[in-house]
């Protein structure tokens, strides 16, 4: 989710003085919000490794407990009169605030990592979502438009909540309508899942997965669907199995569950290729590239968006 969303809900939950302190600790709930996302000072080093760490180190359980000591000790300069449990608890919120916002994108957080590296998410919003930056802006009407400064704040909460009560419908429904046109398409699939396009509640990518093959469609909730895509992954297993100890492919893996693997034998060189089609509703998304002479020796790994 982009940094101003993450804002916005920092101060709503600061603002709507749920929690008793939150107004006064509101710059340690704020900070909290957004400081998961210090792992983008991984993208001075290229856009390969800021793939391989970003949402890893910094949104796991782990990373947000040494966050969490930090921003504290900041909290405690800021307010020494807040009692130290309650200003933790406030810092927590913070921080989680920020992980459960990650966790309705398609993205997701690896929240156990290390110990789990799989990337977990409900996919309710794309990368970022504009009626929530709408939603959450409500909160900062204040003392301007209502006798309490509190209840703008918690309504725009509660409006949060409600979207995604909204979306979780709407991608249930996508989901049905996306298995019932590939089954009359006699397509029966192993996995499959509906993933939201940007700023448009209404309309999902449906992804359906076979062992080695991927089907692709877009449905609306007005009952029409797009024409059926498929993808096959023709990669000889050895490969496969051979190229997810690369440390960017095993970041690949362990991100999504839609991977559409390429392989091009060529006379001077050996092209491996993984695109996530979570993303290919707009022809965006991630490709991570492998190439290897013909002893089988890697010559360059490569990572975009495309």
């Amino acid at each position: 989710m982009d940094t101003i969303t993450h804002i916005l809900l920092g101060y709503a939950i600061s603002q709507s003085e749920l929690i008793p302190g939150a107004k006064s600790a509101q710059a340690c709930i704020i900070l909290a919000s957004i400081a998961p996302d210090i792992d983008l000072i991984f993208r001075a080093r290229g856009v390969e490794k800021y793939f391989i760490h970003h949402r890893k180190e910094s949104h796991s359980f782990s990373g947000l407990f040494l966050l969490s000591l930090a921003i504290f000790g900041f909290g405690k300069y800021l307010n020494p009169g807040l009692g130290t449990a309650r200003l933790y608890f406030l810092v927590w919120l913070g921080l989680l605030g920020h992980i459960l916002l990650d966790f309705f994108t398609s993205y997701g957080v690896p929240i156990f990592f290390p110990l789990k590296k799989r990337f977990y998410n409900f996919a309710l919003l794309f990368i970022s979502d504009p009626w929530l930056d709408i939603i959450f802006l409500f909160a900062l009407a204040g003392k301007r438009f209502f006798t309490t400064a509190y209840l703008p704040a918690r309504l725009s909460l509660l409006a949060g909540g409600g979207y995604l009560v909204f979306l979780a419908g709407a991608k249930s429904l996508a989901k049905f309508q996306g298995k019932r046109n590939l089954e009359r398409q006699n397509i029966l699939n192993e996995q499959i899942n509906a993933y939201p396009y940007f700023a448009n509640p209404f309309r999902w990518l449906v992804l359906g997965k076979t062992r080695n093959r991927i089907y692709r469609l877009s449905v609306s909730l007005s009952g029409k669907a797009s024409p059926t895509s498929s993808f096959s992954s023709q990669v000889p297993e050895q490969i496969k199995e051979k190229a997810k100890t690369h440390p960017l492919m095993k970041a690949m893996v362990n991100f999504s569950d839609f991977l559409w693997w390429r392989y091009f034998p060529r006379e001077e060189e050996k092209v491996l290729q993984i695109y996530d089609l979570r993303y290919s509703q707009y022809g965006l998304g991630f490709c991570a590239q492998l190439v290897c002479n013909q002893k089988g020796e890697l010559v360059k790994s490569q990572f975009r968006y495309y």
